[in-house]
């Protein structure tokens, strides 16, 4: 059976001389307490994968991949909303 990426993250913490949760907190910027979430399961690092992976290096190219992909899909969204709200004020202002 195939690591959860919380164990990949701990054991490549651990591989690379990062003995604690707090010295991965710190290089990645979020607490502890997240560290110990992401390790233990509870939480995935999804907003944090690419600093992570700065840190680590590649955890899992399947979980790289798709939140590339969603972020990609957000800023798509995020411009067509835009859009919308400026064609929206533009037909109004008429």
């Amino acid at each position: 059976m195939a690591d959860s990426i919380g164990t990949k993250i701990k054991k490549r913490r651990q591989a690379l001389g990062i003995r604690t949760q707090q010295e991965l907190a710190d290089l990645v910027g979020v607490s502890r307490t997240t560290v110990s979430d992401w390790e233990s399961g509870r939480h995935l690092p999804e907003r944090f994968i690419g600093k992570l992976e700065e840190v680590l290096g590649p955890l899992d190219e399947d979980l790289s991949d798709r939140m590339y992909r969603l972020q990609r899909e957000m800023d798509r969204l995020r411009d067509e909303i835009r859009d919308a709200e400026r064609d929206q004020r533009s037909r109004t202002a008429l």
